[in-house]
This record gives structure tokens, sequence and C-alpha cells, in this order.
């Protein structure tokens, strides 16, 4: 009985049909872990992104939660809303994440998330934005307060300084002229240089009738100096005011950023 061998021919065309149907069974497995692996990339995306915006959301809330009565209650509210910026800049690294398969956009899933970090992120930078016109002038504020504070307010008027404390109010002037504040602070500058200068002017006036001894004028000049010194008030006034329209402006952003688009 003769035996039947294969040709050559024919091994070679079953090797090459398995190898063949191996290599398209490795580019499935390849194909197949690439979708596994860019579906769970993209849910991370989103995932990370949303967990930073409440993230901002809560340090925001606490921040404004925080009481202000005093100064010391202020500084630390301050500093709390000055760390709400941190937490901000990290959005701008959420959205450039996964960058290299950034092109599968032309998915409508995918596009989606890309879409909805950067609109996360423009809301925030737009709250963030007016935040920080806020707490400078927040900070700005307490600065001309605080340089007003600087000499203080005399109970009793003691003659032999009263050169010494006209002096000190011509500094108070000069340090609140060249104070570099927000724009929206210049009404406010202009009236506490007003204010200063009215105090320094009551001094010197003081000094004046003290070497000259006139009494009637002193006296006169004691109750300008008293009437200064309650016009100060006005500075505080005028610095609330000049701050609404900046708290209304952030109220308007942080509704966007954190309010029916959260």
């Amino acid at each position: 009985m003769k035996r039947i061998r294969k040709s050559k021919s024919n091994i070679f065309a079953h090797k090459k049909v398995w190898f063949i149907g191996g290599g398209l069974v490795l580019a499935a497995l390849l194909v197949g872990g690439f979708v596994a692996w860019s579906n769970y990339a993209w849910g991370d995306y989103e995932k990370t992104y949303t967990a930073w915006h409440q993230e901002l959301d809560a340090k925001n809330s606490t921040a404004f939660g925080l009481p202000a009565s005093n100064s010391s209650e202020k500084t630390k509210k301050i500093n709390a809303l000055k760390s709400v910026y941190v937490v901000a800049d990290k959005g701008r690294a959420n959205c450039d994440r996964y960058g290299w398969i950034h092109w599968q956009q032309f998915i409508g899933a995918v596009k989606f998330k890309l879409d909805g970090c950067e609109e996360e992120v423009k809301r925030a930078q737009s709250f963030v934005s007016d935040l920080r016109v806020v707490v400078d002038h927040v900070d700005a504020e307490a600065k001309i307060a605080s340089t007003l504070k600087k000499v203080g307010v005399a109970k009793e008027v003691d003659e032999v300084s009263l050169k010494t404390t006209s002096a000190q109010w011509t500094k108070v002037v000069s340090e609140l002229q060249t104070q570099k504040l927000p724009k929206s602070l210049a009404a406010t500058q202009k009236l506490a240089v007003e204010k200063a200068k009215a105090i320094e002017a009551a001094w010197q006036a003081l000094a004046t009738a003290s070497e000259a001894k006139d009494r009637d004028k002193y006296e006169a000049t004691l109750g300008q100096l008293t009437t200064a010194y309650g016009e100060l008030e006005k500075v505080g006034l005028q610095g609330s005011a000049s701050l609404q329209p900046l708290l209304d402006s952030l109220q308007k952003t942080h509704s966007q950023a954190f309010g029916e688009h959260k």
C-alpha cells in the first residue's frame, strides 16, 4: 500500500493559515485590550475632574463659612479663600490627562467628557478670577485701615508731643498717597488721604495755638480734631460700598460654577 505524502506547498499553506489566524487573534486581543483600557481611562478622566470640582466647591464653602467678626478671624478667612486658588489651579492639569488619546474625541461619549472638563474649568476660572479681585480688595482695604491706625487716637492731648503727633500723621498721609491699591479702592484711598490730612492739620493747628498760648483757638481746634477723628468712619463705609459690586459679580460666577451646573 502506497503512503500518501503531503506536498510541501500544502504544509506551507497550512502553516500560513495558522499564522494568519494567530495574528488575527492577537490583533483582536490587542484591540480589545486597548478598547477596555480606553474605557477605563475615560472613566477615570471624568471621575478625576468631577472629584476636583467637588473639592473646589467644598473648599470654597468652608472658606466662606468662616466667621470674620475681628481682625484675627478676617485674616484666617482671607487665607482660607486664598487656598481655594491652589485647588482651582489643578483643573487645567485634569483636562490634559491622557492627552495622547484625546484624538478619540470623534466618539460622542469621549467628546462629552472632554467638553465637560473644559466647561468646568472655564466656570471655575471665572469664579476664581472674581474671587481674587474680592480678596485683593479686602486685603488692600485692611492695609488702609492699618495705616490709619498707626498713630492711634490719643485719649488725652499731650502738649509736649503735639508736633511729634502732627509729624506722625504727615507720614500716614504720605504712606496712604503712595500705596498701590486696586482700582476699586481709588475713591476710598482718596477719602482716606483727605481725612488723614484733616487730622494732620488739626494737630498742626493745636501745636501752633499751644505755642501762641491762644486758649480760644486751642479749644476750638480740639473740637476740630475730635470731628476729624470721627470722620475716619466714612473711610470704612466707602470701602464697604465699593466692595459690594465685586461681591455681586462673585455671587454670579459662583452660581454659574457651583449652582445649576454642579
